[in-house]
């Protein structure tokens, strides 16, 4: 995080879009998934951010249909059926998002 600061243009800002690991069962479901590679809680990463000196804005991507990951059929979802909604990290732990999503500024 150290690095990414010190790249970052003044005043810039970062995004960081990860797994929405919410539960210990979350966390074995990502474990399988080689392109995912984080072991942090959505909790656990907005701690990791604000201890190394981060502010941020969570965002859920979220879907307003049930996602079929396994199915080969082509999907019927449309790009109209996604969203971000900003919100607080709690929120996400009542309603999973696809993608937990951290909107990132340097403090001070």
């Amino acid at each position: 995080m150290r690095s990414i600061a010190k790249a970052l243009a003044p005043h810039g800002e970062l995004i960081v879009a990860v797994p929405p690991v919410l539960s210990e069962a979350d966390l074995r479901v990502h474990a399988t998934n080689r392109d995912h590679r984080s072991n942090l809680s959505v909790r656990a990463w907005a701690e990791l951010f604000e201890s190394e000196g981060w502010a941020y804005r969570f965002i859920s991507h979220r879907c307003a249909k049930p996602l079929d990951f396994s199915s080969f059929r082509a999907s019927t979802i449309a790009p109209a059926d996604f969203d971000f909604v900003e919100e607080s990290v709690e929120a996400a732990y009542r309603f999973a998002p696809i993608t937990a999503i951290y909107r990132l500024r340097l403090v001070g």
